[in-house]
């Protein structure tokens, strides 16, 4: 049920992020803006797979027994992408980090709750047994990350978004989706790392 909601709300968001680009003239102008906007769409993209690599693993991976708000998650998720892709294009920059950072802590939040719900099933104790639980100091590098992308839409706000600046926010913003995948990736390869090896002769 997790993965049908998950995977109906990215098909949403891919179908509205397409309409947004056909529709926004200044992407197929030129110049500065358009970079700016590809830019985005690049970053929005990386970011709706993210979030579902984020869920697809630990659906697959791990066992737990889903409360209310865990069904509730992906359509706060849901509303974090639409924002971020109705803010594509000039003059809302501030607006798209700040979408930016929801979509971050929304996800993060959602996936934190399934890792403490799943810590206390004992089909998990495997892959538990050497995963402390998670502190302020583990979540810390996380909550600087989303606090820098807010910061980044406030600055670009006050300097009512210079090109240059924007770009380079821009690539920050993909830089920390791309921290973020780096994690997942991570965190995947250690537990199928936990998966007991399969003998190769089937009759043993």
């Amino acid at each position: 049920v997790m993965l049908t909601v998950l995977s109906m709300i990215p098909a949403l968001a891919l179908e509205l992020l397409w309409t947004r680009a056909m529709e926004s003239e200044f992407l197929w102008l030129g110049g500065g803006d358009a970079l700016v906007g590809w830019a985005q769409i690049v970053v929005v993209l990386a970011a709706l797979l993210l979030v579902w690599l984020l869920y697809v693993s630990q659906v697959i991976r791990l066992v737990w027994v889903p409360s209310i708000y865990d069904s509730v998650f992906p359509f706060g998720i849901g509303i974090a992408e639409f924002s971020l892709i109705e803010c594509v294009g000039p003059g809302l920059l501030g607006p798209w980090f700040y979408s930016a950072a929801l979509l971050f802590a929304t996800a993060t939040w959602g996936g934190q709750r399934i890792f403490r719900r799943a810590r206390m099933h004992p089909s998990n104790q495997e892959f538990f047994r050497d995963v402390e639980p998670a502190t302020l100091r583990d979540v810390l590098p996380a909550l600087v990350l989303r606090s820098t992308v807010v910061l980044l839409g406030l600055l670009l706000q006050v300097t009512h978004e210079p090109r240059i600046l924007a770009v380079g926010s821009v690539a920050v913003a993909f830089g920390v989706v791309a921290y973020q995948g780096e994690r997942i990736r991570r965190l995947w390869e250690i537990s199928m790392a936990d998966e007991p090896q399969q003998d190769e002769d089937p009759g043993k």
